[in-house]
């Protein structure tokens, strides 16, 4: 057996290490960007939500006792 033998990449044919992380770092940052997007968006429309005033209304609820026999 020669060398190049046990240096391949278990017969995978095109397979590249190097671009295979390359492709990897790409997905990465493409969901820490659509992270980052999600929640500064959400964060937005939670002050928005905050700022609207907040109306409270007591109720009172009447309750009769029955006689029982």
């Amino acid at each position: 057996m020669s060398a190049s033998t046990f240096a391949s990449t278990d017969g995978l044919p095109g397979f590249a290490p190097r671009r295979s992380l390359g492709g990897l770092g790409v997905v990465i940052v493409l969901h820490l960007l659509l992270l980052w997007a999600l929640v500064s968006g959400l964060a937005q429309r939670a002050v928005e939500i905050i700022k609207a005033p907040i109306q409270a209304k007591l109720i009172q609820i009447e309750t009769t006792r029955r006689m029982t026999a």
